[in-house]
């Protein structure tokens, strides 16, 4: 913490306004921790996270959250590698991937860094782009072989995710915590997209870095964030799917929403919006939105029913394979888990549930995997042309 106070104290004596902004690299926070830079999934280490205080880990590697909550002027964070920054030639690289993507979407591990007031909080986050490793075969790509045609080359390489996808892990991010300083970077030698990120990032600058809590009455795979700031009730909403979700909001009595870039109003007891994509919106309320005592969403029908041939797909693929329950550990926990999700309507979980490194590992030892699960759905699926289905 001495060093710590020492930044701070340069920091402020250049410009009060500044904030020390730390951000961590984990689950282990050492440098041992291999499996963050793309070392084998570690069961026995995810199971004990799973389960435990977070904390410890933290405390072990010198990290006292405790310390540094107190303090307005350090923000504290955990990064996120995207990609993975995985390595082709590791056997278990796509259940790594899996295993990383799923600490990208933990609430609990967002959770952990951010400065609580009552029930409120504030969160920093960050994203590093790793480049990735991947053997390809030289016919993949028009080349003729001199020799073996099965020859394959290293291709080192850094990726950023194709078009509105990019957004992917921003509104993650703001879905799991109140994110009031969000960072990227690392190797990632194309960051950009700005048709893409242009969008967001207008509503993400509109809202105040206040504290606020989320309104637990709204459903998958929509977040409600609500505080105050300035005497005003700001509130921002977002859509983590990769399709387009309607939201409906009820209340017992009229509330006045005002869009913070647009000025749009939207008022009434019942409220409805169609968010796009990785959509992100920031609103002034006239009331508190704890108002909000009930909603549902809509998807179009086509996510429905392709989340249905997905579980229904698991659901073979472990009848067809009895033993994979007690050789791939914590698989029966996933597989009920999604089955739970599946029941209850609830998009993000499913989709998580999914692509948990569980079901991942369940899927390359049978190499067979769910309809369109590693590749993008038929656009017709989640097309807003489409009828939607109310939960």
């Amino acid at each position: 913490m001495n060093n710590l106070n020492s930044y701070k104290k340069l920091l402020i004596k250049n410009n009060k306004n500044l904030k020390l902004n730390l951000q961590f690299y984990g689950p282990v926070y050492s440098v041992n921790d291999f499996q963050q830079m793309g070392g084998n999934y570690d069961h026995n280490l995810n199971d004990f996270l799973q389960k435990n205080d977070w904390k410890p880990l933290l405390q072990e590697a010198g990290i006292n959250l405790d310390l540094i909550s107190q303090d307005k002027n350090i923000n504290a964070g955990n990064t996120f590698f995207v990609p993975s920054g995985l390595r082709d030639r590791l056997r278990n690289w796509p259940i790594d991937a899996a295993g990383q993507y799923q600490r990208q979407n933990r609430e609990d591990l967002v959770a952990l860094f951010c400065k609580n007031s009552k029930s409120q909080q504030t969160c920093t986050q960050n994203f590093y782009n790793e480049y990735l490793e991947a053997y390809i075969p030289l016919k993949a790509i028009g080349l003729a072989p001199v020799s073996d045609p099965n020859k394959k080359f290293l291709v080192a390489a850094a990726a950023e995710p194709s078009g509105e996808h990019t957004l992917e892990k921003y509104t993650t991010a703001l879905y799991n915590g109140n994110i009031t300083a969000l960072s990227y970077g690392g190797l990632g030698y194309i960051l950009g997209q700005s048709d893409y990120f242009k969008d967001f990032s207008r509503e993400y600058l509109a809202l105040p870095a206040t504290p606020m809590q989320s309104n637990k009455n709204i459903p998958e795979p929509i977040a409600l964030w609500y505080g105050t700031y300035a005497n005003k009730n700001i509130l921002y909403v977002v859509n983590s799917a990769h399709y387009p979700v309607t939201l409906n909001l009820m209340t017992n009595e009229s509330v006045r929403l005002q869009r913070l870039t647009s000025g749009e109003v939207l008022q009434g007891n019942q409220i409805s919006m169609l968010m796009q994509p990785y959509q992100l919106l920031a609103f002034e309320a006239n009331k508190t939105p704890a108002k909000f005592i009930r909603a549902t969403v809509g998807v179009p029908l086509g996510i429905d029913k392709l989340f249905d041939q997905q579980i229904n797909s698991v659901k073979s693929l472990i009848a067809n394979n009895p033993t994979a329950i007690t050789k791939i550990p914590a698989l029966k926990y996933r597989y009920d888990k999604l089955v739970q999700a599946h029941a209850n309507h609830q998009y993000r979980s499913m989709r998580l549930s999914l692509l948990a490194p569980e079901l991942i590992e369940l899927y390359t030892t049978t190499n067979q995997s769910p309809p369109w699960l590693l590749y993008d759905a038929p656009p017709a699926a989640y097309s807003i042309n489409t009828p939607f289905t109310i939960h």
